[in-house]
């Protein structure tokens, strides 16, 4: 959920939060994730899993604004820089493909992950997509 491109980097990246499923099927433990490739093979993964244990079903006891003031703060201080070889990579990939932006917005996957049927979920996240808006 939540999902939005990175902006602030030389190279494409998103940032989205996916949830744990708890006791019933009700969403719970909301974890940020950010995203952005560092090689043609290897991807930072990025992950902010707060644990506010003090809580009910009202939500947490206190307030939570400066975990997401912290967490927004940390985001913003992520710097990259290409070396060489992996400007001269993007440089050529961006030269087969000029409009390398990620979608901005990119529908829920139904999961667990039928491997079988993801080209009908490709088909469908338009109407998913359309669903939740």
């Amino acid at each position: 959920m939540n999902w939005r491109p990175l902006r602030d980097l030389p190279v494409s990246g998103a940032r989205c939060t996916i949830y744990k499923v708890g006791y019933g099927n009700h969403l719970t433990a909301p974890v940020d994730l950010l995203l952005f490739p560092v090689t043609d093979k290897h991807f930072i993964k990025v992950t902010f899993d707060p644990r506010i244990y003090s809580k009910n079903k009202s939500g947490p006891h206190f307030d939570t604004t400066p975990i997401a003031d912290l967490q927004e703060a940390i985001i913003d201080t992520i710097q990259l820089e290409l070396g060489p070889e992996a400007q001269a990579e993007w440089n050529r990939v961006a030269a087969d493909c000029p409009d390398m932006s990620l979608t901005e917005h990119f529908a829920p996957l139904k999961w667990p992950i039928d491997p079988d049927s993801q080209e009908i979920a490709v088909e469908d996240a338009p109407n998913r997509l359309t669903k939740l808006a």
